[in-house]
């Protein structure tokens, strides 16, 4: 694919790059956008078997690390209607996935990030 006005391709290969390219591209150049902490996945937890067998209805406070790589870290519960439901909700707060904060193109780890889980039967 050519830009508009221009004679080289806006696209290369990677052997492309390694014949026209070497030793001339260092990841240290490469800067990430200053922006906030974005979140790009939240995960429902599963409502756990024993309380949904019992009716039982609630809510979990999750307290979490967001790493510079914007993954999750230390999950911990802050408050829980019932224990019956940490577990589960721990379990979903570790697959969430962010773009992290930048700040002058550094991705920075970003720490006491609190999420609500409510364990609510549909009707």
């Amino acid at each position: 694919m050519m830009r508009k006005g221009c004679s080289s391709p806006l696209f290369f290969s990677a052997q492309q790059m390694s014949q026209t390219h070497t030793n001339t591209f260092d990841a240290t150049t490469i800067r990430m956008v200053d922006g906030p902490l974005v979140a790009l996945l939240r995960v429902e937890p599963q409502y756990p078997p024993r309380p949904l067998s019992r009716s039982l209805e609630g809510y979990v406070l999750v307290e979490f690390d967001v790493l510079a790589d914007g993954s999750v870290a230390n999950v911990s519960v802050v408050e829980s209607s019932d224990r019956l439901f940490e577990k589960a909700a721990i379990r979903a707060a570790e697959r969430f996935r962010f773009k992290p904060r930048v700040v002058d193109g550094v991705p920075l780890a970003t720490t006491g990030i609190r999420n609500l889980f409510r364990f609510e039967i549909p009707d």
